[in-house]
């Protein structure tokens, strides 16, 4: 992963802060000793939920990077400034990348997180992570309810085996639905994955970490998300 400088890291505020608020952008742009015209970075949205908007940014000067504004959505969100000095959802997002990279596991390399520290604002922090190219979320290989095929298979044995390394290594990724993993579709290469909020739990507690892994994905083919049969999930299941 390539760190960032503490020059470039200036440089890269202002993306950031915009998101948070605009009108901080150009103060701290001057902070960057950035050339008197430099070329502006591209910015397109990626997907927008209540929970967080993601956008892509290209031609930073850190490269071409994911940017994800995570809101404030209920009180408890809103108590989490006041009671913790620390805590961001982006600060622990960022975290858990950085445990999932530890133990051998693909994700979108992280680059930064920003704290609001205006506890009035609905933007709670902002999650930055290098941009992957060509990749697909996993529920692209995961076709139509009732269907197989190679590379659904494929995906299946991917996701099944990082899940099972993430629960023998003492860690639950607690929203680690097939949506949050990214693939290439090539056989040869890893998933990525995002997202990520990851708990610590010792091996007595592995068996109710599965079944909170195997409930989620119930719960998201009931809903016609995950478009797995009940077959799929069982091998998944004799996997994890």
């Amino acid at each position: 992963m390539a760190w960032l400088s503490f020059r470039s890291l200036l440089q890269l505020l202002p993306t950031s802060s915009a998101f948070i608020n605009p009108r901080t952008a150009t103060t701290i742009q001057g902070a960057g000793e950035a050339p008197a015209s430099p070329p502006q970075p591209q910015v397109r949205q990626l997907t927008k939920r209540k929970s967080a908007e993601v956008y892509r940014v290209d031609g930073t000067t850190a490269g071409d990077l994911v940017v994800k504004v995570i809101n404030r959505r209920k009180g408890r969100d809103y108590l989490r400034f006041f009671t913790s000095l620390t805590a961001s959802k982006a600060g622990l997002e960022h975290a858990a990348a950085q445990k999932l990279e530890g133990i051998g596991l693909q994700v979108a390399p992280p680059v930064a997180s920003f704290r609001n520290w205006n506890p009035f604002s609905t933007v709670d922090s902002v999650f930055v992570a290098e941009f992957v190219p060509d990749l697909k979320p996993g529920d692209a290989f995961i076709l139509t309810k009732g269907t197989t095929s190679e590379i659904k298979t494929q995906f299946l044995e991917k996701y099944a085996h990082d899940m099972r390394h993430m629960l023998d290594s003492g860690y639950l990724n607690v929203d680690a639905h097939p949506g949050n993993v990214l693939w290439s579709g090539r056989e040869q290469d890893l998933l990525v994955w995002i997202d990520n909020e990851v708990e610590n739990f010792t091996s007595d507690q592995r068996g109710a970490k599965k079944a909170h892994i195997m409930a989620l994905l119930r719960r998201k083919s009931a809903k016609n998300e995950t478009r797995l049969t009940d077959e799929e999930l069982a091998w998944v299941e004799a996997r994890l």
